[in-house]
């Protein structure tokens, strides 16, 4: 079976995920007034009833769509690289990917793991979701910004883009200061209007990390991934083979020399095979430069 996957997708998926994610829930708890109307913590719509339901299912999905966009921008890179020895780059990638999926991890907490829906103990799960969650997904994008500027064999990598990426990371981290500040100032004088603005910056957190991943799309463009499920019992039986998941990334890569203001396209097919249940990783075609 062979899966034809359009990366581009993904990161508009995950902006109209995030909006219904937040909008839903609020307004249903705002209607039955079991939050404040005015700016609360997004996390507040998500106390009770179906409001709490909606905020767990669509934050979970949210965490999930956010690991295929991870997933894919890891193999992304990795497949563009992959006819070099770049040991410290694969490296890097790899521990950046790891940081994402704990980021992800930390969503997926935050998102079932709520106030009033499960008990005080077990609060600082989601406390400790939260951490992870913003923390670690602002320090992934601030990687991935720091690193687009030097994977320049990239196809669809841009200087805007990156510009715009170290845009994005500052207002990551002045947003998510300005928010760790409020609500520990809150904590301390339960001013309600240290709240009221904690609950402000939150939101605006939140929807600068979501629009983030938009920055991948004129990359996503050039890149188009198969995934292929091969389950075939006579090859398994013939050659004591065992059922594998191979995925396949192929763009055309256009580079920018230093310097120089002419411009090499060149054709990149790249088949990359992954053994899911020994290990094994083979290679199925040659790639062609």
């Amino acid at each position: 079976m062979i899966f034809f996957i359009k990366p581009v997708i993904y990161p508009m998926l995950l902006n109209l995920i995030a909006i219904v994610a937040c909008t839903v829930p609020y307004f249903l708890a705002s209607a039955k007034e079991t939050i404040h109307k005015d700016f609360p913590f997004i996390s507040d719509s998500g106390r009770q009833g179906v409001a709490a339901a909606l905020f767990s299912l669509f934050f979970t999905l949210y965490a999930f769509i956010f690991f295929i966009i991870l997933t894919l921008r890891f193999e992304q890179i990795k497949a563009v690289y992959s006819n070099r020895s770049h040991k410290c780059l694969h490296a890097v990638n790899t521990v950046t990917y790891c940081i994402g999926m704990l980021a992800c991890a930390g969503v997926w907490l935050l998102a079932n793991f709520r106030e009033k829906t499960a008990p005080e103990e077990l609060m600082k799960v989601h406390n400790a979701g939260s951490v992870i969650g913003f923390a670690l997904g602002t320090i992934y994008f601030l990687l991935q910004t720091i690193f687009s500027f030097f994977w320049k064999e990239v196809p669809g990598r841009t200087l805007a883009v990156n510009i715009c990426r170290g845009i994005f990371s500052s207002l990551h981290f002045a947003f998510l200061a300005a928010f760790m500040v409020l609500l520990q100032n809150y904590t301390n004088t339960f001013d309600m209007t240290m709240r009221k603005n904690a609950a402000i910056m939150e939101w605006i957190f939140v929807f600068l990390v979501t629009l983030y991943p938009l920055t991948f799309i004129p990359e996503f463009y050039k890149a188009n991934f198969k995934c292929t499920v091969d389950f075939s019992g006579s090859d398994r039986e013939a050659h004591g083979n065992n059922p594998r998941l191979v995925l396949h990334e192929s763009g055309v890569a256009t580079n920018r020399h230093r310097g120089s203001e002419e411009q090499n396209s060149r054709l990149i097919e790249i088949e990359e095979t992954q053994e899911l249940l020994d290990g094994d990783i083979t290679s199925d075609d040659n790639m062609l430069l």
